[in-house]
């Protein structure tokens, strides 16, 4: 190591040390300043790293701009199968609202049907009905006839009896 004769002369006459001292302080900061250099990059290694830096960049920007175009292309494929999917949807709500309106026609037609038995069979049954009556009617005024008959010959038969034993 070669140390600098202005490095010694300001430290032995302004400092005032003794030479063997400033010779001992020149060397450990001459070290220390070799060893600083060795640690630091030279512009060659910087400029290395920049460039392979700008390589790596300009990959990253081509593959950014191929994942770019395959995110638009799937966009775009997406927004196909969307419209495909709608026109699939409306298609079948519309099949569906079509066979639900044919269903509650025929259920219309079932549920008609139905109350016209019913009120047929109603009908039916207030007639048997009627005629239940009608001939329970009879019978009893058939029996209340009979009913007063009897009272009557009964109440004829006492006043006979009162009328012969009375007198």
């Amino acid at each position: 190591m070669v140390m600098q004769v202005a490095t010694l002369d300001i430290l032995t006459e302004k400092a005032r040390f003794d030479p063997q001292v400033a010779r001992a302080i020149g060397e450990a900061i001459e070290l220390e300043v070799n060893r600083s250099r060795d640690a630091l990059a030279t512009s060659q290694e910087l400029s290395d790293v920049r460039h392979a830096l700008g390589g790596d960049i300009t990959e990253l920007r081509h593959e950014f701009s191929a994942l770019r175009h395959e995110f638009s292309t799937l966009r775009q494929e997406m927004k196909a199968d969307l419209g495909t999917l709608r026109q699939e949807v409306k298609a079948d709500f519309g099949t569906l609202r079509q066979e639900v309106k044919a269903d509650l026609g025929t259920l219309r037609q079932e549920f008609k049907a139905d109350i016209a038995d019913l009120r047929s069979e109603f009908k039916s049954d207030i007639a048997r009905l009627e005629v239940k009556l009608e001939s329970n009617k009879a019978e009893l005024v058939r029996w209340v006839f009979l009913a007063i008959m009897g009272q009557s010959t009964l109440l004829a038969g006492l006043m006979y009896f009162f009328l012969q034993h009375m007198r």
